[in-house]
């Protein structure tokens, strides 16, 4: 396996990465609090994925003048925060493995590189999408683009006239098929009818000196 240099830049294990310049640890994108011995525990394991640290070595990594009383419990507790930010792999066991009485070890692959977060993902699909719509677009003959710009008019035109009709004709054509279902004979016969007591009507409010207009 390759292993990329952990001396500069970002490495990338999993869903994880570590900043090795701000010494900062990150999942899928989201900063996981880390105390400063943990971190440099964890570069020390970044710089041989899959080997053996010794708990030596990790001593002079994160105790370099020797200021530690309980060395034991110490690089315990190191390790055990360490365990804590990161969580188990999918399947449950640890990111971490110890080998007892000699060191510990990290599990999985490492990479390189910039991070791919979920924006970047999202962005990254965005640009493929367009690249392959125009990929699409360049294949196709000029006739045939004007072919279906031509279709997508005639298609909006004609979804705007539909729209349209049922806005402002429809009602009319309601009233007119209304008006043609009108029976006239009877209208006419009703007219007849009540023609009489309408003159009346209008001979008496004219007595009373109220006039109404033909």
């Amino acid at each position: 396996m390759a292993e990329p240099h952990p001396s500069s830049g970002r490495i990338r294990f999993g869903a994880f990465e570590a900043d090795l310049a701000s010494q900062e640890l990150f999942k899928d994108g989201q900063r996981i609090p880390l105390a400063n011995q943990s971190f440099i525990a964890l570069a020390a394991l970044l710089e041989r994925p899959g080997q053996l640290v010794t708990r030596e070595e990790l001593r002079r990594r994160i105790w370099p003048d020797n200021r530690v009383v309980e060395f034991d419990q110490g690089l315990n507790a190191v390790i055990n925060r360490l365990r804590e930010a990161m969580g188990t792999a999918p399947g449950g066991e640890s990111l971490i493995e110890t080998l007892p009485r000699r060191g510990y070890r990290l599990a999985g692959t490492l990479s390189s590189g910039p991070s791919v977060g979920p924006r970047n993902r999202t962005v990254i699909f965005g640009l493929t999408m367009i690249f392959a719509l125009a990929a699409g677009l360049a294949a196709v003959p000029a006739w045939g683009i004007v072919t279906l710009l031509n279709g997508l008019v005639a298609h909006a035109l004609g979804v705007a006239a539909a729209v349209l009709y049922v806005l402002l004709l429809a009602p009319f054509s309601l009233f007119a098929r209304c008006w043609t279902a009108v029976d006239f004979a009877l209208l006419a016969r009703l007219l007849e009818q009540y023609a009489p007591g309408l003159t009346r009507m209008r001979r008496w409010t004219a007595n009373l000196g109220v006039h109404f207009s033909a």
